[in-house]
């Protein structure tokens, strides 16, 4: 699967203004969407200022993306008035305008707090069960499903990972034990954006942690050779076995067998 045109919603944000800078010269086009001003487009950027949560401006900056980084939304907890327009509804609103317009693969940015409420003292893996322990995670916990929808259903590419922490540095032993956008103290933002483009995502299941979903139909696998991946009902070990975890990148990267 070839990517070279990518929109990114949410691109005034820290993660958005880290991919913005790392991103620019990796694809023909980098396409910018935020409420908040973004400044001037560099070469081979677009802006645009658009709200999420409108549908039909969505359409409009979905012509022609082959992939949709979705960082847009509430990134924390607060009230449902605020989470329900752009957690939920943007958060539709932004795979529907990506499947009306085409696109072949959507990143969405999920959380941790999506398996809050499991004990501590539990290790999580890819296919434990959401439990997500505030009204923010219940929304990224929508996003996840909606994800597996779209994939399903329309064929769709779709990774969702499920940040905890972006930091110059890690702030705490808490930060420190998560390891999806930086691996340890002292690491430089580049070094966090191939940790986002070239995540080694497991494929997914319902309640992914940080996964690549694939389509139901065929796709070519790593080796060269056509794979038809299994359709799985049942949410437990025997029906979800562990895989290898993929090697390329998540706006780049190829479905495996």
């Amino acid at each position: 699967m070839t990517l070279n045109r990518v929109l990114i919603t949410g691109a005034a944000g820290r993660i958005g203004r880290t991919l913005r800078a790392g991103l620019g010269k990796r694809y023909r086009l980098l396409r910018l969407l935020d409420l908040a001003p973004l400044g001037a487009a560099a070469a081979g950027e677009e802006v645009v200022r658009a709200d999420i949560g409108d549908l039909a401006a969505m359409e409009a900056a979905l012509q022609g993306i082959d992939c949709v980084v979705h960082l847009a939304g509430v990134p924390e907890e607060d009230v449902w008035e605020k989470i329900l327009p752009a957690n939920i509804v943007g958060t539709y609103n932004v795979f529907e305008a990506a499947r009306r317009r085409g696109a072949r693969r959507i990143v969405f940015a999920s959380t941790n707090h999506v398996v809050g409420f499991h004990p501590r003292d539990r290790r999580l893996d890819e296919i434990v069960m959401p439990r997500p322990d505030t009204r923010y995670g219940a929304s990224k916990a929508f996003g996840e499903a909606l994800g597996r929808l779209y994939a399903d259903k329309h064929g769709i590419s779709v990774a969702c990972l499920r940040i905890g922490s972006f930091q110059v540095k890690p702030q705490d032993e808490r930060q420190r034990a998560r390891p999806l956008l930086y691996r340890g103290a002292g690491l430089s933002f580049p070094d966090r954006l191939r940790g986002f483009q070239q995540s080694r995502p497991a494929l997914v299941r319902p309640g992914v942690a940080t996964a690549r979903l694939r389509p139901a139909g065929r796709c070519r696998s790593l080796r060269g050779r056509d794979s038809r991946p299994r359709r799985e009902t049942r949410c437990d070990r025997r029906a979800f076995p562990r895989r290898p975890l993929l090697r390329d990148g998540i706006l780049r990267g190829r479905c495996q067998d």
